[in-house]
């Protein structure tokens, strides 16, 4: 920077030391680009936490290798299989905005799903995840022979998935 450009540019502070709404227009445009830019930052996160979480679905769960890795540090018993069966599929809940309406005699009530704008796509936002229902298990262990071992792990199945033990099925695994 030249001699004459830091005079100039101390000139134009001084300038602005003795107009204050000149400077306070400033500082306000400054304090503005600042705030929009933040909005933008903050926006972008939330996009993201939407993204991640519409990532997440049951058929990414891994219920079965956690199941398997339980049942087998249970007192007697070695390697396990496991076999889970659910009642249908899991389900998203998405978010809707409510509005209700009144004309001379009646009121209307309007529903409309939420939707996000992604780019290309649009999806609507998911406000939970509602998993199927466990409906039967079926173990087959090494020690799976022994009622003790078979009492355990149905006691474990009964309370874990509140099912009851007609829809446990535990066998000994051949060797």
């Amino acid at each position: 920077m030249s001699e004459t450009d830091r005079k100039k540019l101390f000139l134009l502070f001084e300038k602005l030391k003795e107009d204050k709404k000149t400077l306070l227009v400033i500082l306000m445009s400054f304090i503005g680009i600042f705030l929009i830019f933040l909005s933008e930052m903050l926006s972008h996160e939330d996009s993201e936490a939407a993204n991640s979480y519409t990532q997440i679905n049951f058929e990414h769960r891994d219920e079965k290798e956690e199941l398997k890795s339980i049942i087998e540090k249970i007192e007697g018993v070695g390697n396990a299989e496991v076999m889970i069966t659910y009642e249908g599929s899991s389900e998203t809940v998405y978010a809707y905005d409510k509005s209700e309406q009144s004309g001379d005699s009646d009121i209307k009530n309007e529903q409309e799903h939420i939707i996000l704008d992604k780019g290309n796509t649009e999806e609507g936002l998911p406000v939970k995840e509602i998993y199927p229902r466990v409906t039967g298990v079926a173990v087959v262990c090494e020690g799976g022979g022994s009622p003790t071992v078979k009492n355990e792990i149905t006691q474990m199945l009964k309370a874990l998935y509140g099912i009851s033990s007609n829809n446990i099925s535990i066998s000994e695994m051949r060797s």
